[in-house]
């Protein structure tokens, strides 16, 4: 009996039997080692879970082509060989490892990958000479249907074009060698199957879509005509010798994807070249350049509606025509124009 009572200490303090106190210890120690127990599994299950987790995303990433050639399927069909996606073979990335947003144009999701350094800037103007030339052949995460207007990147490759070493072996320089003869061919004589002409313009084209005719590409033109040369007193843009029509000559035509459209005043096609002063206006230019028109066939993709991107693509470019007339193509005047 004495053994279970409470003792008491000199000092008066009550305190239990040392026997007593064995217990609680032992099984307080007990309860603690079952929850480290319990935590340490739980710990490495989480892991275990986590590095599956890992090793399945690792393994969706990889793109479809390429896990089909590792299982031995038909292999994909060669891409031509001037579809040379050069920086692709170079650092084996596969198209659908590739983050693209699609909220950025073709020449955006470029300079994207530019600052990436997943291409080159000269890989960068292969692929916009592709965007303007040649869509077709643009890699497919390059591709966009945001709208985007192609004369300052018109400019910038036809000013690479015209300074190539045509014997260069460099992959890059021999494709855009070769879209430099495609690129001569733009507003030609052989542009289009049909061809009508306004007052002030001459049009060929083929197929129109979008629910557009003809008629509604020469009231644009001609309304943009009335607006920046009458009303706004710019000059005409001039003609040069090879130009039949005495009209400015504009091709319509299927472009890719995101393009509106875009002026070529330098390097492309028998009506566009270096004219040197422009009758048009009172002055005496040294650097005026006759240019052409190219307007996409199908405007039905642009979030402005078909019509209302026909007319804010006519009124673009035709300034770029008016400025090549007066021997200031370049993008740093652009700010100038439009403040006017």
């Amino acid at each position: 009996m004495r053994d279970k009572q409470r003792l008491i200490t000199s000092t008066g303090r009550r305190r239990r039997h040392p026997g007593l106190v064995s217990t609680t210890v032992i099984n307080t120690c007990l309860g603690f080692g079952l929850a480290f127990l319990v935590l340490l599994i739980a710990s490495h299950t989480i892991k275990a879970v986590s590095l599956a987790d890992a090793d399945k995303e690792q393994h969706l990433t990889v793109s479809a082509p390429l896990a089909e050639r590792e299982e031995g399927n038909e292999p994909q069909p060669p891409i031509p060989q001037h579809q040379i996606y050069l920086p692709m073979l170079a650092s084996n990335v596969s198209f659908s490892a590739v983050e693209t947003s699609p909220s950025l144009s073709t020449p955006q999701l470029l300079a994207e990958a530019v600052e990436r350094g997943e291409i080159t800037a000269s890989e960068r103007l292969l692929y916009l000479a592709y965007a303007l030339y040649e869509p077709q052949s643009l890699p497919p995460q390059f591709q966009s249907n945001i709208g985007w207007y192609g004369t300052a990147y018109v400019w910038e490759v036809q000013n690479v074009m015209e300074s190539l070493n045509s014997s260069s072996l460099d992959a890059v320089q021999q494709e855009l060698s070769r879209l430099s003869v495609l690129a001569s061919t733009v507003c030609d004589a052989e542009d289009g199957t049909n061809s009508t002409d306004s007052t002030n313009f001459h049009f060929s084209y083929g197929t129109i879509g979008g629910g557009l005719t003809i008629n509604d590409y020469i009231t644009s033109m001609e309304t943009t005509f009335g607006i920046e040369v009458t009303q706004f007193g710019w000059a005409k843009p001039p003609f040069n010798a090879n130009n039949p029509f005495g009209r400015f000559p504009i091709q319509i035509f299927a472009l890719g994807g995101g393009l509106y459209g875009y002026v070529s005043g330098g390097g492309g096609g028998d009506y566009t070249g270096f004219i040197g002063d422009n009758p048009n206006t009172p002055a005496t230019e040294t650097d005026a350049l006759s240019s052409c028109m190219v307007l996409n066939n199908d405007f039905s993709q642009f979030p402005e509606g078909t019509q209302g991107a026909l007319v804010s693509t006519t009124s673009h470019e035709f300034v770029h025509a008016i400025q090549n007339g007066y021997g200031d193509p370049g993008t740093r005047e652009d700010a100038m124009w439009y403040e006017s």
